[in-house]
């Protein structure tokens, strides 16, 4: 019987994890991908500002994959690029820093109680503010949240979200990150915050999770300060797991270039204004 236990253990626990590698839903392969904040934009009537945003939409609905660093900012370009709020109905904070929490108490005003994705954790908060309109306790920040809301989920491990996407769990660091994973049929799109426990480390966790290829890799990379040296290992490793790459906000630009002179035809500019759609698993 002794014997017995472990083995049945084994193949309960590797079965659950074989089953967040099925595909449980339709590859979704239309899926519009809209930049809200980022260090950079495309134009002068949307504003650029150290932080990220992003709005992907499929179907009628829409998921929020955190929201900038100061809210009228935020707010400014959501109005400006005629989000509809009504159909946000997802929100994911992948981290809990102030330049990815500025404007989401405004935003969540605006919604219909949404369910929203939090990392399962959050030890170092006295030194990180959490926005223009949130204060630094996290027992406040999340009571705060409940009434906007219509669920906070906080799980350590992976969760499939609706729409067929999923988190990669929590990947625990400084700062208990985690990312955004959307199958499709040529692979999967995987939207990272700032990356701090590594992009390597997430694009692989999301690959491994899922048991599929990755087809493109946008959002943070947080290299801004690593030396151009690791940065050439990180993006020649970078190609061998993704097809296309769109690296912006605390990436820096000096690895952008080096990631871009890597990828090549397969780089994808991302600032704040860009609107990138996925049909027929093909970016455009």
């Amino acid at each position: 019987m002794k014997i017995i236990l472990p083995i049945l253990l084994f193949i309960l626990l590797n079965s659950q994890s074989a089953v967040m590698g099925q595909e449980k839903h339709e590859a979704t392969d239309h899926i519009v991908f809209t930049i809200l904040y980022d260090n950079t934009s495309v134009a002068d009537s949307i504003i650029a500002d150290h932080g990220f945003a992003c709005l992907i939409q499929s179907g009628d609905r829409s998921c929020l994959f955190d929201a900038g660093r100061i809210s009228e900012k935020f707010m400014a370009n959501a109005l400006t690029m005629d989000v509809n709020f009504s159909s946000i109905d997802q929100v994911f904070v992948s981290h809990i820093h102030g330049d990815h929490t500025g404007g989401l108490f405004d935003l969540l005003d605006r919604c219909s109680k949404p369910t929203l994705y939090l990392p399962f954790t959050y030890p170092h908060m006295r030194n990180e503010p959490l926005g223009d309109r949130a204060d630094n306790d996290f027992n406040a920040f999340l009571e705060r949240l409940k009434p906007l809301v219509s669920e906070i989920i906080r799980e350590k491990g992976p969760v499939e979200m609706r729409h067929g996407f999923y988190t990669t769990g929590t990947i625990e660091d400084q700062t208990y990150e985690h990312a955004l994973v959307v199958p499709t049929s040529r692979g999967l799109i995987v939207v990272t915050g700032c990356a701090h426990p590594g992009i390597l480390e997430i694009v692989t966790r999301a690959k491994e999770l899922m048991k599929q290829d990755v087809l493109f890799v946008l959002g943070g990379f947080h290299l801004i300060s690593t030396d151009s040296g690791q940065i050439t290992t990180i993006a020649r490793r970078l190609r061998k797991l993704t097809k296309y790459v769109g690296p912006c906000h605390c990436t820096g630009e000096r690895a952008q270039r080096i990631i871009k002179s890597v990828f090549r035809e397969d780089y994808v500019e991302i600032q704040a204004g860009t609107k990138l759609t996925l049909d027929g698993g093909r970016l455009k």
